[in-house]
């Protein structure tokens, strides 16, 4: 399991919402958790970002609080509200390794989400953990880290974005 290309087609199309709570499901769960662990570096990954087109989100353990302990896997979530406050954080994506800028996200919001065995759950989230659940929230809906940065600041890097040499797409 390695992480797309971010020119790969299937990085801007919504993911699929998760059916079947089976043990298929449970597999592709453990192949993400694994990766996760492999990849220390990572705060979290999104299906989407390895190739699995369905709302799945895997949050690395060490990011994770007493309260928040549960969140560890997140299956078809959706933001349902948000703070009016808003802040903007230096931001990066493993799909974009070259790009560091701050992004505008909401302090804090409400998630709904099913659990591994479908179980459904809302939690109000802040801080680090919130934002975080909005970056991978964008990829399954198809929305890339330079979607979010203005256009001024985006061109940039076009030519870094033209030049990235192209990869093996390795699903």
């Amino acid at each position: 399991m390695e992480i797309l290309d971010f020119k790969h087609p299937s990085l801007r199309t919504k993911a699929n919402l998760v059916i079947n709570f089976d043990d298929n499901l449970k597999k592709e769960i453990f192949e993400l958790e694994k990766f996760l662990r492999r990849r220390k570096d990572l705060k979290s990954v999104s299906a989407p970002v390895v190739g699995i087109s369905k709302k799945i989100i895997i949050i690395s353990k060490r990011m994770l609080k007493k309260k928040t302990k549960d969140l560890h896997i997140l299956i078809n979530p959706k933001i349902t509200s948000t703070t009016f406050e808003i802040e903007a954080v230096e931001d990066t994506c493993e799909l974009f390794p070259f790009i560091k800028e701050h992004i505008v996200r909401h302090k804090g919001i409400h998630l709904w989400y099913q659990d591994l065995n479908g179980e459904k759950h809302t939690i109000e989230l802040k801080g680090v953990i919130s934002r975080i659940v909005q970056h991978e929230t964008d990829h399954l809906e198809g929305i890339l880290l330079i979607d979010r940065i203005p256009e001024n600041i985006r061109k940039k890097y076009t030519d870094q974005i033209r030049l990235y040499p192209e990869e093996v797409i390795r699903r």
